[in-house]
């Protein structure tokens, strides 16, 4: 049997069929990492800020406040004039044989008096129901306010805590992706390994002088040991 000569680099040992799984399994671990990393996580957009509640706009009850100052002078000159027509009546029934129709017509004024009187007396209980309902007006619009401004803080925070829980989500989905490529990683290179363990490739350039037998495992491989004739250069 003529020698064999091997050339530097040459394959002696190539076990085809678990190369061939094992090429087929880094194929697979390279389409699944691809895909991990191709994958997109979105992180989640920062809460929108609540609109601020606005301001009350300003109060001012001076027209209220003048009309009960008018209608307490309108009280104070009609009793006054009042007095001085029940003093006048007094003093006309003091004349002896005076006509009953000047009294009468005395006591009429007097009347109208009176009722100018009870009229301005209305108008002062009309102006303070009205300055009364504008202030109750003004401690509601406040009440409301109060309402309106805890209610956007309670938005604010509850958007606040559901971007918070987004974010934690956004980052165990990070974390669990990094994970997912390093194991994916690790198990390509093992794979990547194991494939470049497969050959056997001479270190020298000879011709084959002896081959031994050495073995065989229980996996089926068998281990050789080739004795090559090299010439120095």
């Amino acid at each position: 049997m003529p020698a064999s000569l091997i050339a530097k680099g040459q394959i002696i040992s190539d076990r085809i069929p678990e190369k061939t799984r094992l090429q087929a399994q880094e194929k697979q671990l390279q389409l699944s990492l691809e895909r991990v990393l191709s994958a997109s996580i979105q992180a989640p957009p920062k809460p929108l800020p609540v609109p601020a509640v606005a301001p009350l706009p300003p109060v001012n009850y001076l027209e209220f406040e003048a009309a009960i100052k008018r209608a307490n002078i309108a009280i104070a000159l009609s009793q006054e004039e009042i007095n001085i027509k029940q003093q006048e009546i007094s003093e006309l029934s003091q004349i002896p044989d005076l006509d009953p129709i000047l009294i009468e017509h005395e006591q009429a004024k007097l009347k109208q008096l009176q009722l100018n009187h009870q009229i301005a007396v209305n108008e002062l209980e009309l102006a303070q129901g009205k300055l009364q309902t504008a202030k109750q007006q003004r401690e509601y619009q406040k009440y409301l306010a109060s309402i309106t401004a805890a209610r956007r803080v309670e938005e604010e925070n509850q958007a606040k805590a559901f971007y918070q829980r987004q974010l934690a989500e956004y980052n165990e989905k990070i974390a669990a992706k990094e994970i997912q490529v390093t194991q994916l990683q690790e198990k390509l290179n093992d794979i990547q390994s194991q494939v470049e363990n497969l050959q056997i490739v001479s270190p020298y350039s000879g011709t084959v002088r002896n081959i031994e037998f050495l073995g065989q495992s229980e996996d089926g491989s068998i281990a050789v040991k080739i004795l090559l004739l090299v010439k120095d250069n």
